[in-house]
């Protein structure tokens, strides 16, 4: 019989499942979602820090803002990226900072403050406006605007013209950058730092030993040759100035104060007819793209997003004609509602949708386990499924497919050892489900049939609807009786959403850890 061997087993990636790290693997910025993981996590050592930089005073750098994950309540913790006060409600920072489907229910705003989690002002976001022709990569065009709900504490930074740009390299030589990014300690600084370094031309800059012509017209350089002194992790948004003017926005860089990676910025220069037209009409910002927040509104668009994914065209139509009303329901009811429990009332109501809309199968016999040692890598314990031939384990779908597991590792979905504990997340209670979804993987990854031509979006349909059915029918264990899983819509939810995760899809398409014999 042939054997297969699964490292990450299901792979579910639920070491962050909680209602907001799931949802937020599946969208958000990168520094967004790094800065949920060193809240929930202790963050692994990170190589990008801040170089030669001193702590300065928010009186000298009144513009200065933070943007912070709106739903953690310390500012030390919540910091993702920087930004700069542009008029009393907007605020500019870096487009990849507020990228890949981020809401304005997700930002908050501190500003007046030199020191995180001591004074200033917090404000929520009701408007993000990312330049339309922004490119992650090279970060063409890494430009956003944000209007929070409220009066900015501190003053506006005037944004370098087209007729400054000239000054780079002459009266303008040294660019200061400020932000709390990440130190030498591998921890985001809780005061305001600055470091100050020189500018650097483009044709250097792309030069072989740095950027190889990676450079463009709408990105402007600044470092030394040896490194030493550099903004990194954590500053992305903030402000570059010289001469009293924002020159730059940090952007990117390969690594942090290395020899010749200078720090790469967004040329405000080039782009600040470009935020004068949005201030002036944001609704017909012609280069923008714009995502808005209203009351009893927030997230909708998101939402309608996944009704969209997870049903099929007729009835994400109706689900997506229900979410308009409930968030109606919602404004009527409490029009002082906060966005973040919109959201969460939605998402609630959406992950009851995604249940009733799916099917029932059925289980055939008992799956049997044998323990197979501790993985000490991933501090798990690992087991392989042994098929009975006489007696087989399957699952017939509500459709009729029949899908019967072969020989292979399992580790109880991947599920962390933490949550085994709890019922609606037990690696073992849901254990059927989980092997049908583990052999799933497997005869993808080793063109087994007739499992193998059973799609990524198929098979976290088919895990959601084994779930289900074990809530509602259930399987006969050794003894005969019937064993249930207590009903839990938003468990089943937030699973199906790591399983149609980035990070799982990855794996799905990758077949570097898998073994076929």
């Amino acid at each position: 019989m042939a054997k297969y061997y699964f490292s990450c087993g299901l792979a579910l990636s639920l070491v962050l499942l909680t209602a907001f790290t799931v949802i937020a693997e599946q969208r958000g910025s990168k520094p967004f979602r790094e800065a949920i993981e060193r809240y929930y996590s202790k963050p692994s050592p990170v190589k990008r820090k801040i170089i030669g930089g001193v702590y300065t005073k928010w009186e000298n750098n009144k513009w200065q803002v933070a943007l912070l994950v709106s739903w953690i309540s310390d500012p030390a913790k919540a910091q993702f990226c920087g930004g700069s006060i542009i008029s009393k409600s907007w605020v500019v920072t870096a487009a990849h900072c507020v990228s890949n489907d981020m809401h304005p229910a997700d930002v908050n705003v501190l500003s007046g403050t030199d020191t995180l989690g001591d004074g200033g002002v917090r404000l929520n976001v009701l408007e993000i406006i990312t330049h339309r022709n922004y490119d992650d990569l090279p970060y063409n065009n890494d430009i956003a605007l944000l209007r929070v709900d409220g009066i900015l504490k501190g003053e506006a930074i005037a944004l370098a013209s087209a007729a400054d740009e000239v000054n780079l390299g002459q009266s303008v030589s040294n660019i200061t950058v400020t932000g709390w990014g990440v130190t030498e300690t591998g921890k985001t600084s809780e005061r305001l730092k600055r470091v100050s370094v020189p500018y650097v031309s483009r044709k250097k800059c792309n030069s072989p030993p740095s950027y190889h012509g990676n450079i463009t017209d709408l990105m402007i350089c600044a470092g030394y040759d040896e490194g030493r002194k550099d903004s990194c992790q954590g500053d992305s948004g903030g402000p570059a100035v010289a001469a009293g003017k924002l020159y730059g926005i940090v952007s990117w860089g390969e690594g942090c104060a290395d020899p010749f990676k200078y720090g790469v910025y967004t040329n405000v220069a080039k782009l600040s007819e470009w935020v004068t037209s949005c201030l002036k009409d944001p609704g017909a910002c012609a280069s923008a793209t714009a995502t808005k927040s209203e009351t009893g509104k927030t997230s909708i668009a998101g939402l309608k997003r996944r009704a969209d994914r997870m049903f099929n065209a007729q009835l994400a139509k109706q689900v997506r004609h229900q979410i308009d009303e409930e968030v109606a329901k919602i404004a009527r009811a409490s029009p002082g509602n906060s966005k973040m429990a919109s959201k969460s009332l939605l998402t609630a109501y959406l992950a009851d949708r995604f249940y009733n809309s799916l099917g029932i199968g059925e289980y055939a016999n008992t799956p049997t386990v044998r323990w197979n040692g501790f993985d000490l890598e991933n501090n798990r314990p690992r087991f392989i499924f042994l098929p009975d031939k006489t007696n087989a384990f399957s699952y017939r779908t509500a459709t009729g497919r029949t899908i019967t597991p072969g020989l292979m590792n399992t580790d109880g979905g991947s599920v962390p050892l933490i949550l085994h504990p709890i019922p609606k997340f037990s690696a073992w209670g849901y254990g059927p489900g989980y092997i049908i979804h583990d052999w799933i993987f497997i005869a993808h990854k080793c063109g087994t049939a007739p499992d193998n031509n059973i799609s990524f979006k198929d098979s976290a349909i088919i895990l959601a609807e084994a779930l289900k059915t074990l809530m509602v029918v259930g399987f006969d264990d050794y003894d005969g009786a019937r064993r249930m899983m207590p009903k839990s819509e938003d468990a089943l939810y937030l699973i199906y959403l790591a399983v149609r995760s980035k990070i799982a899809e990855g794996l799905w398409r990758n077949t570097t850890n898998v073994t076929c014999r």
